[in-house]
């Protein structure tokens, strides 16, 4: 490989060399949902003899934007629509190797989700062959990625070696470029050149300024990855989509049942016996709801279950301390009213007391006239 640092030096002999037109390296970055969305990111490190590409992308995608050594197509020129998968593209200069970056997306199918083989052609530029072709997938969570042959499924290694191995393919052309070019052109090219040399491992990435590649940065940022590199490279990638199940889900439904069995438990006794408990037991239940909030929380999902015994943990809290701060339930606070009765109350009191002895003591006037009189001792 060449040093990154110092980029070779032109060539007089490989002045007048005519490079050959090719696809040196096609990369894509795809990530599919489990519905069967797709988004994309695809370069194309190439040598062309003429401006107009043809770029060609798998059925049923659509192009967004398209970036010629970092810098939009449209920008400097329209890109045309010729068919439903085929757009044209101009780059203007074709006097050394450039880097083309389209990013994509669109729709693989409902059968990617339900598990069933999705045969995908790699995007292409028509009219030119394609030297490498590597692939990267990015699957939903929840299941692995099945590729068939001819594909092989390799490392991150295989590819940094895959993409220094292209860009040293490289070299040749932009030493043809920097001979045939003025001062000028010849120092920019060599800049250009060190800087391609510097991020010759680095995958395929859209500009982060426009909407769509920061869209298709952060969508691929996201998922279980697969690398592959495919030979040939105009045979078609072959995947199938296989969902795991999940071990802890019987756990997860017992755990679920048992905390809302215990809560229910506890919820029917305070409605039964709201004045039997004792304190103790009321921060007990409390303590009991809020740990074992926490512990599936930490442990468990869904966290719902978690959320609503943590509240009811907290709002009991907050019930006893303001129980246990304010009056008593069986205590009425003292009125201005409640005083005066009182006081009138005991104020009537001796008066009563009075009459009554009085009357106890003292008997009727009648009570003679209405006495029996006396028997004589003559008829006893």
């Amino acid at each position: 490989m060449p040093d990154v640092a110092s980029p070779p030096e032109a060539s007089p002999s490989n002045a007048g060399a005519e490079a050959e037109p090719r696809v040196e390296l096609t990369e894509v970055d795809l990530t599919c949902e489990a519905r069967g969305r797709a988004w994309g990111v695809v370069r194309f490190d190439l040598v062309a003899r003429v401006p107009l590409l043809r770029l060609q992308l798998p059925p049923g995608m659509r192009l967004f934007e398209a970036f010629v050594d970092g810098h939009p197509v449209a920008q400097a020129s329209p890109v045309a629509q010729v068919r439903e998968n085929e757009w044209e593209l101009r780059i203007h200069d074709v006097g050394w190797p450039r880097s083309l970056v389209a990013v994509f997306a669109g729709d693989v199918g409902p059968a990617f989700g339900d598990g069933a083989p999705i045969e995908m052609p790699a995007p292409r530029i028509v009219g030119l062959p394609c030297a490498r072709l590597l692939w990267t997938l990015r699957c939903p969570r929840g299941g692995v990625l099945r590729v068939a042959e001819p594909a092989v499924v390799v490392g991150q290694d295989a590819l940094e070696r895959e993409r220094r191995d292209a860009i040293s393919a490289l070299v040749p052309e932009f030493q043809r470029a920097i001979a045939r070019a003025d001062a000028v052109h010849a120092e920019r090219l060599r800049g250009f050149l060190q800087a391609r040399l510097g991020r010759a491992a680095t995958p395929p990435d859209a500009p982060r300024s426009t909407t769509g590649g920061a869209e298709a940065s952060t969508i691929a940022a996201s998922g279980p990855t697969t690398s592959i590199v495919l030979k040939p490279t105009d045979a078609r990638l072959t995947i199938r989509f296989v969902r795991q199940g999940d071990p802890t889900v019987p756990m997860r439904a017992i755990a679920t049942l048992v905390i809302l069995a215990a809560g229910g438990t506890i919820w029917g006794t305070a409605r039964r016996r709201p004045l039997g408990w004792s304190p103790p037991a009321a921060w007990l239940t409390a303590v009991a709801a809020g740990l074992i909030g926490t512990l599936w929380l930490l442990l468990l999902s869904p966290v719902w279950p978690a959320i609503l015994l943590l509240k009811c943990a907290t709002a009991s809290a907050v019930a006893l301390l303001w129980l246990r701060s304010g009056p008593r339930a069986n205590e009425s606070p003292a009125s201005p009213d409640s005083d005066a009765h009182a006081r009138t109350a005991a104020f009537h009191a001796p008066a009563a007391a009075v009459d009554s002895s009085i009357t106890q003591i003292a008997p009727p006037a009648n009570a003679a006239a209405s006495a029996p009189p006396p028997r004589s001792p003559e008829r006893a």
